[in-house]
Protein backbone atom coordinates (compact mmCIF):
# COMPACT_ATOMS: atom_id res chain seq x y z
CA UNK A 1 0.00 0.00 0.00
CA UNK A 2 1.19 3.52 -0.79
CA UNK A 3 0.78 6.63 1.34
CA UNK A 4 -1.54 8.11 -1.29
CA UNK A 5 -3.72 5.01 -1.30
CA UNK A 6 -4.06 5.01 2.48
CA UNK A 7 -4.78 8.75 2.64
CA UNK A 8 -7.40 8.59 -0.12
CA UNK A 9 -8.99 5.54 1.50
CA UNK A 10 -9.37 7.47 4.75
CA UNK A 11 -10.63 10.57 2.94
CA UNK A 12 -13.20 8.42 1.14
CA UNK A 13 -14.47 7.03 4.44
CA UNK A 14 -14.98 10.62 5.54
CA UNK A 15 -16.63 11.57 2.26
CA UNK A 16 -13.81 14.01 1.52
CA UNK A 17 -11.72 12.26 -1.11
CA UNK A 18 -12.43 15.16 -3.48
CA UNK A 19 -10.69 17.60 -1.12
CA UNK A 20 -6.91 17.69 -1.78
CA UNK A 21 -6.23 19.67 1.40
CA UNK A 22 -7.91 16.93 3.46
CA UNK A 23 -5.83 14.25 1.75
CA UNK A 24 -2.60 16.14 2.48
CA UNK A 25 -3.62 16.67 6.10
CA UNK A 26 -4.36 12.97 6.45
CA UNK A 27 -0.91 12.08 5.13
CA UNK A 28 0.68 14.00 7.98
CA UNK A 29 -1.72 12.38 10.44
CA UNK A 30 -0.77 8.96 9.08
CA UNK A 31 2.92 9.70 9.69
CA UNK A 32 2.29 10.89 13.25
CA UNK A 33 0.04 7.91 14.05
CA UNK A 34 2.56 5.48 12.54
CA UNK A 35 5.30 6.96 14.72
CA UNK A 36 3.16 6.68 17.86
CA UNK A 37 2.05 3.09 17.23
CA UNK A 38 5.54 1.86 16.29
CA UNK A 39 7.04 3.34 19.47
CA UNK A 40 4.21 1.90 21.56
CA UNK A 41 4.56 -1.55 20.00
CA UNK A 42 8.32 -1.58 20.47
CA UNK A 43 8.00 -0.79 24.17
CA UNK A 44 5.74 -3.83 24.53
CA UNK A 45 7.48 -6.31 22.24
CA UNK A 46 11.02 -4.88 21.72
CA UNK A 47 10.94 -6.06 18.12
CA UNK A 48 10.69 -4.29 14.77
CA UNK A 49 9.02 -6.00 11.79
CA UNK A 50 11.38 -5.98 8.84
CA UNK A 51 8.65 -4.32 6.72
CA UNK A 52 9.18 -1.09 8.69
CA UNK A 53 12.91 -0.83 7.98
CA UNK A 54 14.60 1.19 5.26
CA UNK A 55 18.24 1.53 4.32
CA UNK A 56 20.42 4.23 2.79
CA UNK A 57 23.81 4.01 1.12
CA UNK A 58 25.70 7.21 1.94
CA UNK A 59 29.09 8.70 1.05
CA UNK A 60 31.64 9.31 3.77
CA UNK A 61 33.68 12.52 3.64
CA UNK A 62 36.79 13.68 5.46
CA UNK A 63 36.36 16.03 8.40
CA UNK A 64 39.44 18.15 7.91
CA UNK A 65 39.03 21.51 9.58
CA UNK A 66 36.45 20.24 12.09
CA UNK A 67 37.34 20.47 15.79
CA UNK A 68 36.15 16.95 16.54
CA UNK A 69 37.94 14.13 18.37
CA UNK A 70 39.18 11.06 16.59
CA UNK A 71 41.83 10.08 14.10
CA UNK A 72 40.62 8.85 10.72
CA UNK A 73 37.18 10.33 11.33
CA UNK A 74 34.71 10.69 8.46
CA UNK A 75 31.00 11.56 8.34
CA UNK A 76 27.90 11.19 6.22
CA UNK A 77 25.73 14.07 5.02
CA UNK A 78 22.72 14.82 7.22
CA UNK A 79 20.30 11.90 7.33
CA UNK A 80 16.50 11.75 7.70
CA UNK A 81 15.11 11.64 11.24
CA UNK A 82 14.76 8.23 12.86
CA UNK A 83 11.88 7.12 15.05
CA UNK A 84 13.15 7.20 18.63
CA UNK A 85 12.67 3.75 20.14
CA UNK A 86 13.22 3.26 23.86
CA UNK A 87 16.16 1.00 24.60
CA UNK A 88 17.22 0.56 20.96
CA UNK A 89 20.31 1.86 19.25
CA UNK A 90 19.25 4.38 16.64
CA UNK A 91 19.99 1.96 13.80
CA UNK A 92 19.49 -1.73 13.15
CA UNK A 93 22.63 -1.76 10.98
CA UNK A 94 25.58 0.54 10.33
CA UNK A 95 28.51 -0.77 8.35
CA UNK A 96 29.84 -1.72 4.96
CA UNK A 97 27.54 -2.03 1.93
CA UNK A 98 25.84 -5.37 1.49
CA UNK A 99 25.37 -5.85 5.25
CA UNK A 100 28.76 -7.59 5.27
CA UNK A 101 30.56 -5.93 8.19
CA UNK A 102 28.74 -4.01 10.97
CA UNK A 103 30.64 -1.28 12.80
CA UNK A 104 30.83 -0.94 16.57
CA UNK A 105 28.69 1.72 18.24
CA UNK A 106 30.18 4.61 20.19
CA UNK A 107 29.55 8.27 21.01
CA UNK A 108 31.16 11.28 19.43
CA UNK A 109 32.87 12.15 22.72
CA UNK A 110 34.42 8.70 23.19
CA UNK A 111 34.87 7.41 19.66
CA UNK A 112 38.63 7.95 19.84
CA UNK A 113 39.03 5.84 22.98
CA UNK A 114 40.03 2.25 22.49
CA UNK A 115 39.34 2.09 18.76
CA UNK A 116 42.87 0.96 17.99
CA UNK A 117 45.48 -1.08 19.80
CA UNK A 118 48.47 -3.21 18.92
CA UNK A 119 46.37 -6.33 19.60
CA UNK A 120 43.19 -5.51 17.69
CA UNK A 121 44.43 -3.00 15.11
CA UNK A 122 42.15 -0.24 13.90
CA UNK A 123 38.48 -0.99 14.61
CA UNK A 124 35.68 0.70 12.68
CA UNK A 125 33.26 2.44 15.02
CA UNK A 126 30.42 4.91 14.51
CA UNK A 127 28.60 7.59 16.46
CA UNK A 128 25.27 9.22 15.62
CA UNK A 129 25.18 12.94 16.39
CA UNK A 130 24.23 16.26 14.80
CA UNK A 131 21.95 14.40 12.35
CA UNK A 132 24.98 12.65 10.85
CA UNK A 133 26.79 9.36 11.27
CA UNK A 134 30.47 9.75 12.18
CA UNK A 135 32.74 6.80 11.46
CA UNK A 136 36.28 6.20 12.64
CA UNK A 137 38.50 4.05 10.45
CA UNK A 138 35.78 3.17 7.89
CA UNK A 139 36.56 0.16 5.73
CA UNK A 140 35.05 1.79 2.64
CA UNK A 141 34.14 5.27 1.39
CA UNK A 142 30.44 4.42 1.55
CA UNK A 143 28.31 3.59 4.56
CA UNK A 144 25.13 1.53 4.70
CA UNK A 145 22.64 2.43 7.41
CA UNK A 146 19.32 0.77 8.22
CA UNK A 147 16.60 1.87 10.61
CA UNK A 148 13.01 2.93 11.10
CA UNK A 149 12.56 6.50 9.83
CA UNK A 150 9.99 9.07 10.88
CA UNK A 151 9.06 10.08 7.32
CA UNK A 152 9.87 7.23 4.90
CA UNK A 153 9.42 9.60 1.96
CA UNK A 154 12.62 11.43 2.91
CA UNK A 155 14.55 8.17 2.60
CA UNK A 156 12.98 7.48 -0.79
CA UNK A 157 13.93 10.93 -2.03
CA UNK A 158 17.52 10.32 -0.94
CA UNK A 159 17.45 6.99 -2.77
CA UNK A 160 16.49 8.86 -5.94
CA UNK A 161 12.95 7.46 -5.99
CA UNK A 162 10.46 9.98 -7.46
CA UNK A 163 6.82 10.28 -6.41
CA UNK A 164 7.42 8.84 -2.94
CA UNK A 165 3.73 9.16 -2.07
CA UNK A 166 2.98 6.56 -4.75
CA UNK A 167 5.65 4.06 -3.69
CA UNK A 168 5.10 1.07 -1.37
CA UNK A 169 5.02 2.48 2.15
CA UNK A 170 6.87 0.76 5.05
CA UNK A 171 3.89 -0.71 6.88
CA UNK A 172 2.60 -4.08 7.93
CA UNK A 173 -1.01 -4.92 7.09
CA UNK A 174 -1.89 -4.97 10.78
CA UNK A 175 -0.28 -1.57 11.36
CA UNK A 176 -2.12 -0.05 8.39
CA UNK A 177 -5.40 -1.33 9.82
CA UNK A 178 -4.66 0.11 13.26
CA UNK A 179 -3.66 3.46 11.77
CA UNK A 180 -6.95 3.55 9.88
CA UNK A 181 -8.96 2.71 12.99
CA UNK A 182 -7.13 5.26 15.13
CA UNK A 183 -7.49 8.10 12.63
CA UNK A 184 -11.13 7.34 11.82
CA UNK A 185 -11.99 7.26 15.51
CA UNK A 186 -10.34 10.65 16.04
CA UNK A 187 -11.89 12.19 12.91
CA UNK A 188 -15.41 11.00 13.73
CA UNK A 189 -15.07 12.15 17.32
CA UNK A 190 -13.93 15.60 16.16
CA UNK A 191 -16.79 15.78 13.64
CA UNK A 192 -19.30 14.86 16.36
CA UNK A 193 -17.95 17.50 18.70
CA UNK A 194 -18.08 20.10 15.94
CA UNK A 195 -21.68 19.19 15.10
CA UNK A 196 -22.65 19.41 18.76
CA UNK A 197 -21.05 22.84 19.04
CA UNK A 198 -22.95 24.08 15.96
CA UNK A 199 -26.22 22.74 17.38
CA UNK A 200 -25.66 24.42 20.74
CA UNK A 201 -24.74 27.72 19.11
CA UNK A 202 -27.68 27.48 16.73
Amino acid sequence: MTLNELAYELAGMLGKDDQPETVERLKLTILKTRDLLIRRDYERATALPVQLLQHLLLPLVDLEGYSLPGRGLKATPEIPTLISLKGLSDFTYVGTPGFQSPYGVSTLATIDAGSASRWTGMQSRFAYALDRVFVQYPQQDQLLIQGCFLDPREVMYRQGIPDADDQPFPLTGALAERITQSIMSAELRAAGEEAQTVTMNG
